[in-house]
């Protein structure tokens, strides 16, 4: 019996040497039992495009549904148009949502976002929190359906907290404006302000904007030097040993939906403290398995890097909870919800 055939479009950037999106992960589990082809792999906004277009057209009398990671910012465009092509050739289409700032496309783009989510076969959300967001907005007849981000968890060793002999802090993301990249700076000076002298910061992440700098200006400004580290870009390889020999990750974002980031800090079981922005607060319960504070109080989240300092205690109940959410996005917790959408399609 031949296998279904899915068309997944997404930005297929891994190769390229860009972070794993969820067209190179879940596409490749779900490979596992469909048969799925993927696009694209162009790096240029055009030719990713038109390769997507292209590859709607070459597979149009196979493929049963299209799969399209839906983002809020520039690459909306890839996910508008190509529903346009599906249905122009009546193929069922998934949007898979991704981007924290979705609600916001759809108060700027009221008609656009909606004809292209109502004409959905179904819609898919990360998190609940896109789902309450869009729904409140009343978008869809659809009921958007909760499927976690993939983690493949197995390549997140758990090692329980062993406090340092200096506290170490851990930032991932990319040096990019809306993840506040300065306030990790202005949070190492508050701590050494706070008598804590030994405390060391690695941020590791590709450069977006000119936030980079601005970091780099901020620790010459604070005598920061030998306090904070800017590694780069790393393979997973090489930032897990960072990020398990630190003490806590610190998530800075001012926009966020469900940043894998938290989930692979949890499941390695460093303990989480983050803003509490965009769908944050639905994976992270504060006090349970992470701590939330409010965007851009410098002095709130140091306060509470102290508390989870000065009580190893509540590093391990952090670190043993965050691990167990965690858990709850690996494949074999959630390959059952897709493959129960993707059957019922003829």
């Amino acid at each position: 019996m031949s296998r279904k055939k899915i068309l997944y479009l997404g930005n297929q950037l891994m190769a390229r040497g860009l972070n794993p999106t969820s067209v190179d992960t879940l596409g490749t589990k779900l490979g596992d039992m469909y048969e799925v082809r993927k696009a694209s792999n162009r790096v240029a906004f055009l030719p990713r495009l038109l390769h997507m277009w292209y590859s709607i057209l070459k597979n149009r009398a196979e493929t049963k549904v299209v799969l399209i990671d839906t983002y809020s910012t520039l690459a909306f465009h890839f996910a508008w148009t190509s529903a346009y092509l599906c249905r122009f050739f009546k193929i069922p289409y998934i949007p898979i949502l991704h981007g924290g700032r979705l609600p916001d496309r759809l108060r700027k783009s009221p008609k656009l976002m909606s004809g292209y989510l109502k004409s959905a076969y179904s819609i898919v959300s990360p998190s609940p929190y896109l789902k309450t967001e869009l729904q409140r907005q009343t978008i869809s007849s659809h009921e958007i359906k909760v499927i976690p981000n993939l983690l493949e968890i197995e390549s997140y060793p758990y090692t329980a907290p062993t406090k340092n002999s200096k506290l170490v802090l851990f930032w991932l993301r990319a040096f990019a404006e809306i993840y506040r990249p300065e306030n990790a700076i202005k949070l190492v000076n508050y701590l050494k302000s706070k008598c804590i002298i030994d405390v060391e910061l690695f941020m590791v992440g590709p450069k977006k904007d000119s936030s980079l700098e601005r970091c780099q200006e901020l620790v010459k400004e604070y005598g920061l030097e030998q306090c904070v580290h800017f590694p780069g870009k790393l393979p997973k390889e090489q930032w897990v040993p960072l990020a398990i020999n630190s003490d806590i990750f610190i998530n800075t974002t001012s926009v966020d939906n469900m940043p894998v980031s938290v989930l692979e800090m949890m499941a390695l079981g460093i303990p989480v403290v983050s803003t509490a922005v965009g769908g944050i607060p639905y994976i992270i319960e504060n006090g349970i398995n992470g701590i939330l504070v409010d965007l851009d109080q410098i002095d709130q989240m140091g306060d509470e890097i102290l508390k989870i300092w000065s009580d190893p205690q509540k590093q391990i109940i952090l670190s043993e909870n965050g691990r167990q959410k965690a858990e709850s996005c690996a494949w074999e917790k959630v390959k059952y919800k897709w493959k129960s959408l993707i059957d019922q399609i003829d």
